[in-house]
């Protein structure tokens, strides 16, 4: 037999009781059994009923607190004040009140897996009558054949079910007929605020509010610590009413400052760490910056001289052209200002026609299109590194992933990089002398081997052409230099010149077909590939005099690998910060604590960081980022890209549970572990990069869930982390305002109400 649940607290029993009176329901009996308002944890007193006051003037008081509404209900209340407790209760209300011979169907929705199974142990807990209770996701997914029979046995009057679901699984049945929510008795949003836009809640409520006046609709109970958050007073009034329309429902708000919600809430303590912006970090920056731009431009001076056949082709082409050039423009006027901070969303403009150029080069099967496209966003990526991670986190990473595209470059245009045929065709080189044998120096041996099969391609079929591609291939743009191949280093060299005795790409294709023809596609509508290689662009990038001089300096590139004791001088600054912050907590036994990051590849960054510094290893470390949608996200093949791929759902409950246990725990997570994470021995919270917005802050300070617990944030002068501290700020005092006015003009009504009933 599980334990049961704590009695609810007066003001959870006070939003319980008025939901459910106000759509005609039974109040289950849990609902007159509360924790005195005074309670603390280990010394609760529980109360049957409120001294004085009988279940009578209870429901009377609810009933007036609903004013009259009887359809959905959005419920704003403070992180850590229990709303899976109220819902809960809401939910066995829901059940309870079935006429005879029916179940109940409840359909919780969560914005992400780890959710699933933590609301799932508390419905468990609750011991709710002749109920199943399930939590669905990947590895346990919500098939239409799951559903129907969970419908029939609520129908049948078998079992009643709570289905807690990710929001996209059970938004899918409902796109493909397979549910309906006709077929739903309540339906619980949690965290309500992201029912806007194309996100599978507004979706749900989509089709919600299409259906006919006469069907059967499901009850709905959003709840959320945030639901919404602007800059702008007039614009959070608008959102927020937006919001209530979506959901077809009336606000309930549990006051923080209500003494009776006050006095079980953590109150973490703020602190701020300011640091500096290393000028390397500064030169970096503009290096990766300016040479995003000159690849654009290279890209779009290729683009523009393909041919395209066929009318749709021809304007797909035209308009993907134009999107770049604008890309271009727009990034290029933001970088030629004057006083500029190191701001990482000057490349955005690029970074939204990159999904373009994409969909257009699988459309029009354009493979080089595609490799200069994820060239463009590994440097965007790299860039947000350079902020995030410094240039120790953003080197390796470009290293790497730059060294996969010249892989697939390479197979593409006609050799094998790893088989038979460029293997044996490498004859021996010179073992590297310099520093890029530690970051660049596959990235640039692919590159030269790379460009070198497509100069041998070029050769097979246009002989005439062969002498100008093979100077593109070696020469560089801006480098100050003749650019022959005598200049290249020894490796380089000798790679040019096994390029003599590689397979062309034609060469290949006749060996496979065997009749000396190569398929095409049809004619129609078709698009040429650019004749553009990602090698071309790197060489210029790695190799031309004053960025590599720069990227690939000896110290800068050996501090990317720094481990043992770490030296304040050679160190990020943030990260710096971060490990004098994490050694308060040397001599504790047992503590865990959350650092927020922004992205993915900082994740394993800081987390990879916290391992090899010798000050730190009294820490174990936890890594947790969210899934990967290959319906969303185009990036580098998941065999090779640890970030990209995300994490499974097993793998991501497994974290929580490891991060659970006793022990001197980290976690370092980017936002998939924000809302709604209960860990109740967390006693810090650091955010590596300033909140986006106040309900980012928000619900990142709210996983602090000790009384006694921090909130620090780690802030750079100089970047972004300035304008996003001010925004979420700002955010989130206008959002506590505008609760303090809608209570203020709660209370007024209530007031006007009883001196109305008076005369």
């Amino acid at each position: 037999m599980l334990p049961p649940l704590p009695p609810l607290r007066p003001y959870q029993r006070d939003l319980v009781g008025m939901v459910l009176l106000s759509w005609g329901l039974q109040l289950p009996q849990e609902i007159f059994s509360a924790v005195d308002a005074q309670g603390r944890d280990g010394g609760e007193m529980e109360m049957d009923v409120e001294v004085g006051v009988s279940e009578e003037v209870l429901r009377s008081r609810w009933l007036k607190m609903a004013g009259g509404w009887s359809s959905n209900w959005l419920v704003s209340s403070p992180p850590n004040s229990g709303k899976t407790r109220m819902f809960v209760e809401v939910a066995r209300g829901i059940i309870q009140s079935k006429p005879g011979g029916k179940c109940a169907l409840v359909v919780v929705l969560v914005p992400s897996v780890i959710l699933t199974t933590q609301h799932a142990v508390v419905f468990d807990l609750a011991n709710l009558p002749v109920t199943l209770v399930g939590a669905y996701s990947s590895d346990n997914q919500l098939t239409p054949k799951v559903w129907r029979a969970l419908f029939l046995a609520a129908y049948s009057g078998g079992h009643s079910s709570v289905v807690v679901a990710t929001a996209e699984s059970f938004c899918n049945l409902l796109r493909t007929g397979k549910a309906m929510l006709s077929e739903v008795d309540l339906l619980v949003f949690d965290e309500a605020h992201h029912c806007k836009e194309d996100h599978p809640y507004a979706v749900i409520m989509a089709v919600y509010n299409s259906m006919s006046q006469k069907a059967p609709r499901p009850r709905v109970l959003g709840v959320s610590a945030s639901p919404s958050s602007e800059k702008n007073m007039a614009t959070l009034d608008r959102r927020m009413d937006e919001l209530l329309r979506r959901l077809n429902a009336r606000l309930h708000l549990v006051d923080s400052e209500d003494p009776d919600v006050a006095s079980i809430l953590p109150e973490p303590t703020h602190v701020e760490v300011w640091v500096a912006v290393r000028q390397v970090e500064q030169e970096v920056m503009i290096i990766l910056q300016e040479f995003a731009l000159y690849a654009a431009a290279q890209i779009a001076e290729s683009l523009a001289g393909i041919q395209a056949v066929g009318s749709t082709a021809t304007v797909d082409k035209e308009q993907l052209g134009q999107a770049l050039q604008a890309a271009i423009n727009t990034c290029s006027v933001t970088l030629a200002s004057s006083g500029r901070q190191m701001m990482v969303n000057y490349l955005d403009p690029l970074g939204q026609w990159l999904s373009k150029a994409r969909e257009f080069a699988e459309k029009y099967r354009c493979p080089n299109l595609d490799l200069a496209a994820r060239l463009l966003d590994i440097v965007r990526k790299a860039t947000e590194l350079v902020e995030d991670a410094g240039v120790e986190g953003a080197l390796p990473f470009l290293g790497r992933k730059v060294a996969v595209l010249c892989r697939e470059e390479v197979i593409a245009n006609g050799g094998v990089f790893n088989g038979t045929i460029w293997s044996r065709t490498l004859p021996p080189c010179p073992k590297p002398t310099n520093l890029r044998k530690l970051t660049f120096s596959g990235a640039m041996l692919v590159a030269v081997a790379s460009a070198s099969v497509a100069a041998a391609a070029a050769a097979a079929a246009d002989p005439a052409a062969h002498a100008s591609a093979v100077g593109t291939a070696v020469t560089f743009g801006g480098g100050g230099g003749d650019g022959g191949a005598s200049d290249l280093p020894g490796i380089l060299s000798s790679l040019v010149a096994a390029s003599s005795t590689m397979p062309t790409a034609r060469g290949l294709e006749i060996r496979v077909s065997g009749n000396g023809s190569v398929a095409t596609p049809p004619a129609e509508n078709s698009c040429g590939d650019i004749p553009l290689r990602v090698s071309a662009l790197l060489q210029y990038l790695l190799i031309s005099s004053e960025a590599s001089s720069r990227i690939c300096d000896k110290a800068l590139v050996e501090g990317c690998f720094a481990s043992g004791e770490l030296k304040e001088e050679i160190t990020f600054p943030k990260f710096w910060a971060l490990l004098q912050y994490l050694q308060r907590y040397r001599n504790k036994p047992n503590f865990h604590g959350i650092v927020f990051v922004r992205t993915r590849q900082a994740v394993f960054h800081v987390a990879d960081k916290i391992r090899r510094a010798a000050q730190l290893q009294f820490v174990e470390v936890l890594e947790l980022i969210g899934h990967n949608s290959a319906s969303k996200r185009r990036g580098l093949s998941p065999e090779e890209d640890r970030h990209g791929r995300g994490m499974s759902d097993s793998q991501q409950h497994q974290v929580v549970c490891i991060f659970k246990e006793p022990g001197r725990k980290v976690l370092v997570a980017t936002s998939a572990a924000e809302e709604g994470l209960d860990v109740p021995s967390c006693e810090f919270v650091v955010r590596y990069n300033a909140a986006a917005t106040g309900i980012q802050l928000l619900q990142s300070r709210g996983r602090a869930r000790q009384r006694a617990a921090e909130f620090c944030a780690i802030l750079q002068e100089g970047t972004q982390d300035v304008e996003l501290h001010n925004k979420s700020r700002l955010e989130e005092a206008n959002m506590h305002q505008w609760q303090r006015n809608f209570a203020e003009s709660v209370a007024r009504g209530v007031s006007a109400a009883g001196e109305a009933e008076q005369r």
